[in-house]
């Protein structure tokens, strides 16, 4: 999944046995990333996954 890097991002994550890749992405920790551009954004996108059996690639462009 592509992501805007001039808004603010967050993603709260949660996996099972899959494989989950997080580029240009901050990790806080628990499973909760964000981009760069978070902390002073107006607009904030708040995705949140539940990752069984598979692969996600989040990336910031």
């Amino acid at each position: 999944m592509l992501l805007p890097k001039d808004v603010g991002v967050k993603i709260v994550a949660s996996k099972g046995i899959g494989e989950t890749n997080f580029k240009g992405l901050i990790s806080e920790g628990n499973g909760v990333y964000v981009n760069e551009a978070y902390e002073n954004a107006d607009v904030i996108i708040t995705i949140k996954t539940d990752l069984g059996v598979g692969s996600a690639t989040f990336e910031t462009k």
